[in-house]
């Protein structure tokens, strides 16, 4: 009887061991998700959801319901991650887009005024240093 008892006390320890740095690794996906770092968030959650199918394999009664809230955490704060990753990326193109455009209307107007008053006069030249700037 004595060494059932044992078992059970060690499988629950173990279990917790393995959850609870789960738990904390869901918690910080949720907050860096919640932040929008991207796809940041993605990694801690994978660990967390790790440690969970570890807990889950090796100690099987111990703490299941509080697996499954890991679990849970884990999966949400991946797929808020994801959302707001997804949303970076589009946001990020639509920013290249518009610095494209204005490079686009730059050039005009570098055409606009060389047309005007000749090929002495440009505006995006970066390639001549003045002489107060070469000492």
């Amino acid at each position: 009887m004595e060494n059932t008892e044992l078992k059970q006390k060690s499988s629950r320890l173990g279990s917790l061991l393995l959850l609870v740095p789960g738990l904390l690794l869901s918690v910080i996906a949720i907050i860096l998700s919640v932040v929008g770092l991207g796809f940041i968030p993605i990694l801690p959650a994978l660990a967390a959801v790790l440690l969970c199918v570890i807990s889950l394999y090796f100690f099987k009664g111990s703490y299941k319901k509080f697996t499954y809230v890991i679990l849970v955490i884990s999966f949400v704060a991946s797929l808020v991650s994801a959302g707001r990753g997804t949303i970076f990326k589009s946001k990020v193109a639509a920013d290249v887009a518009f610095d494209s455009t204005l490079v686009k209307s730059q050039e005009g107007i570098d055409l606009d005024l060389n047309e005007a008053f000749g090929d002495s006069v440009t505006t995006s030249d970066t390639s001549v240093v003045p002489a107060e700037l070469e000492k």
